[in-house]
């Protein structure tokens, strides 16, 4: 959110602006006793997209837009949906049916809760969260109950488990770029994947044990889209190849 401040000349900076909203293109009267500005209101709105069938590319809302709902996940073995979201204030994790109805808390509190990912069974959430004044990744049952910290580190992307769901893979920083990792969450334990190059946006395959992840391209307007085992060997990966994407592009 960008506000609007005022400051008199030798005096102290104070509020003009409160609340929701960005403010952008202020300009003073001549008197300097009104501020006029373009204000920009963002919404976060769930969106549902069908893919087949005679409604397939028809785009559905699910949510108004004033709650502040991101970071969608759903998985076939799960009715319900989880996402983050502000509609109480602070940002936490809420689970709603597929439809967007019947939302409910899944955390509370103070802290950020975002990026939530479900397992594959969906009986468990990984998420991404500051509590306890740290960035690190969490997890807690999908029909809730109390979080439980996993790692301390400040992912770059979200989280995706791994096929068997007794891991979560992610990107952080890894000495000048980004790399590969993953973390236990039977114990906690976190290994990198080696790679090549940096990492964006991480995402383990549901039918095979492959990562893809997107990689920085020789054309500084694209990324590329590359493969690798969880052990870290190209192996099998080799064969998958992809064009090049628009750096636009995002999971």
């Amino acid at each position: 959110e960008l506000g609007l401040f005022w400051q008199s000349p030798g005096g102290a900076v104070r509020p003009l602006t409160f609340g929701l909203g960005s403010y952008a293109e202020p300009r003073v009267s001549a008197d300097g006793r009104v501020v006029v500005a373009t204000r920009y209101d963002y919404r976060h709105t769930l969106m549902r997209i069908e893919t087949s069938g005679p409604q397939a590319g028809r785009v559905i809302p699910l949510t108004d837009g004033f709650g502040g709902d991101m970071d969608p996940s759903a998985v076939p073995a799960a009715t319900r949906v989880v996402l983050s979201s502000t509609r109480a204030g602070s940002r936490d994790l809420w689970t709603a049916n597929r439809d967007g109805g019947d939302r409910r808390p899944l955390t509370s509190g103070p802290a950020q809760d975002e990026r939530p990912s479900l397992s594959p069974d969906g009986q468990t959430v990984a998420f991404v969260s500051d509590r306890g004044g740290q960035r690190g990744i969490w997890v807690v049952a999908a029909g809730g109950g109390a979080p439980r910290r996993l790692t301390d580190v400040q992912p770059l992307s979200h989280l995706s488990w791994s096929r068997d769901g007794s891991a979560v893979v992610y990107a952080a920083a890894a000495g000048t770029w980004p790399g590969l990792w993953s973390v236990s969450v039977a114990d906690g334990r976190v290994r990198q994947i080696q790679t090549p190059g940096a990492v964006g946006e991480p995402m383990w395959s549901p039918v095979r044990d492959v990562i893809a992840y997107l990689e920085a391209s020789t054309n500084p307007s694209y990324v590329g889209l590359s493969f690798i085992a969880p052990d870290g060997s190209p192996g099998s990966a080799k064969a998958l190849k992809a064009p090049a994407i628009s750096s636009g592009f995002a999971n």
